[in-house]
């Protein structure tokens, strides 16, 4: 019965975002709201292109599906219906009727390519849907492709999806803490991330509260990036949406005259939203020492 409700519920939400398919006379309800869900999963962010389904039949050992989009016609042939929905999203994954106006991604495996457009190496890209919600967050490798540095709401990336200009900046706030004593560190950071992919130089101003005295610097410094989605295939958030990073930067400064210092820092980064981020990671400075970190972030 829960079951039923919830169907019953997706596709009354379904109806104003996805209209288009039109069966022949007789099918059963039961079986129209099945491929409703089949088709809107299938077609998913991509252009809603009319879809007329001529032929359904579901025995006890296959099904067949028989439908055409444009004219071209299509036939799926499953043993059951998880199978059948399965088949359907591999049938019209990269079907270009499918495929949004302008530049879009038109290829995904382990990363994704566009042979439209043209950007230099570097540059940032939103990848986004029909209904314009940013799905991924991508930067340029030249010869027309793109790395993946941020997927979204857990939903794969498909060809079709559309490209747009895409953030240059990265604006952080950080707050860090030695480890044995009392003092802490706060900081603001801003990245360019279209001069080089994953190596970003950034500028920083930090502030120092140790042993009741305040101290200000302000530095240089750049890091490199290395994203998780490149290195792992799962669903798993904190891979598909995580980076590794590591940096080096110098301070200046003055207190009782100028003073400087050099530092590192390396960690893990995680995109829970489109242009949020938040890090976790180890600072070491000449001026404060060893430190535990803590990072949030804007992109723009």
């Amino acid at each position: 019965m829960r079951k039923l409700l919830f169907l019953a519920l997706f596709l009354i939400l379904l109806q104003p975002l996805f209209s288009s398919v039109t069966y022949p006379e007789g099918l059963p309800g039961e079986e129209r709201e099945f491929l409703d869900m089949a088709f809107f999963e299938a077609v998913d962010g991509r252009k809603d292109v009319p879809i007329m389904v001529t032929g359904y039949e579901l025995g006890d050992d296959r099904g067949v599906l028989s439908f055409s989009i444009e004219g071209k016609e299509f036939s799926i042939s499953a043993r059951d219906r998880d199978e059948m929905v399965r088949f359907l999203s591999n049938a019209l994954y990269a079907e270009p009727l499918l495929f949004l106006d302008g530049d879009v991604v038109d290829y995904v495996y382990e990363g994704i390519s566009s042979s439209l457009g043209s950007y230099g190496y570097g540059d940032m890209f939103y990848i986004k849907d029909r209904d314009g919600r940013v799905r991924g967050v991508a930067q340029g490798k030249g010869d027309g492709e793109l790395t993946i540095l941020k997927t979204f709401y857990e939903k794969e990336l498909k060809p079709g999806l559309s490209l747009s200009k895409g953030p240059s900046w990265a604006l952080s706030f950080s707050l860090s803490s030695p480890f044995l004593r009392l003092s802490f560190d706060a900081s603001v950071a801003l990245r360019y991330l279209s001069l080089v992919r994953n190596f970003y130089p950034y500028v920083l101003f930090d502030v120092v509260y140790d042993r009741g005295v305040l101290k200000y610097y302000g530095g240089l410094g750049f890091e490199v990036r290395a994203s998780l989605a490149n290195m792992f295939s799962t669903d798993f958030t904190m891979l598909e949406d995580g980076a590794l990073y590591a940096g080096v930067e110098v301070l200046l400064g003055y207190y009782n005259g100028f003073s400087w210092g050099i530092g590192v820092n390396a960690g893990y980064e995680h995109f829970p939203a489109s242009n949020f981020f938040y890090r976790l990671g180890y600072r070491y400075n000449t001026i404060v020492g060893h430190q535990g970190m803590l990072s949030m972030g804007v992109l723009f």
